[in-house]
């Protein structure tokens, strides 16, 4: 009785804290300019302190480099070209470098291998997503507001598709060593639901179907396995959560795994579609 009642609360505050954040997320999103700038960027900034938290041994000093570079990025990413962004990241991996240099003499050790690999990935990993999602509201409205919410769209009816399609007729297990749950029917099941999601919203909002349509087939195969991207981070660090800021759901790289490898897949094919 105990353990029912203990699910029930899980659930129930499961759904509230949810249900607040997709609000939060939609107004944010609605409302676009520095609202959506700044809430993505607290997201943004959220997730490279729960990958750096992750990530054992990395310096301080190389967290903040991390920090920075990612401030920059994403408070200038209206004004930042491709090129200004990646010389930004070079010097970050630099910088994380020189920390090793500094070490190294001062105590004849160091571990450049462990430390400044975490700082690059995390800044790839979690901050260029959030960047792209930036950028892309930025454009004219209905095109900005359309983009980013496919694929948010496509991302939670690729979620729920493959739960309820691997919860019925699951059997056959894809990744038993790093998520036990995820069965290849699910996997089908969420593909096709993303992308009628995409081809839905190409209706909806009068565009071409072509770059949602791609959007919708891409968030429902990169989407899926970029889940399980995150539960190998989670599994190789001996974590169970990213974080334990969302009630019932974990961290924000728990809740919006599938939708950093969502946005850079949404990017490339609205830049060669539409852009």
């Amino acid at each position: 009785m105990a353990e029912s009642n203990s699910f029930k609360h899980t659930l129930i505050v499961r759904a509230l804290s949810g249900t607040a954040l997709v609000a939060v997320m939609l107004t944010m999103l609605y409302l676009g300019g520095w609202w959506w700038h700044g809430f993505a960027a607290f997201i943004a900034l959220g997730s490279l302190w729960e990958f750096c938290r992750m990530a054992p041994g990395v310096p301080r000093a190389d967290v903040f480099a991390a920090f920075v570079t990612a401030a920059i990025v994403l408070f200038s990413s209206e004004h930042v070209s491709q090129a200004g962004l990646m010389a930004i990241f070079g010097l970050c991996c630099f910088f994380a470098y020189f920390v090793e240099l500094a070490r190294r003499q001062i105590t004849a050790d160091s571990h450049s291998n462990a430390s400044v690999g975490p700082v690059m990935t995390g800044l790839i990993y979690t901050i260029v997503p959030w960047y792209c999602m930036i950028r892309f509201r930025a454009l004219p409205d209905p095109v900005g507001w359309a983009a980013v919410l496919s694929i948010f769209l496509c991302t939670w009816s690729c979620d729920v598709a493959a739960y309820l399609v691997g919860s019925r007729w699951g059997t056959l297990r894809i990744c038993p060593h790093i998520s036990p749950n995820k069965s290849l029917e699910g996997f089908v099941g969420g593909f096709f639901a993303s992308t009628l999601c995409g081809a839905l919203c190409a209706w909806y909002f009068g565009f071409s179907p072509w770059a949602f349509v791609l959007t919708g087939a891409a968030c429902g195969s990169a989407g899926q396995l970029g889940d399980l991207v995150e539960s190998l981070i989670k599994r190789e660090n001996g974590v169970k959560d990213s974080g334990h800021i969302l009630p019932g759901h974990g961290g924000f790289l728990d809740r919006f795994d599938s939708v950093l490898v969502n946005s850079l897949c949404a990017w490339l094919i609205w830049w060669v579609c539409l852009l």
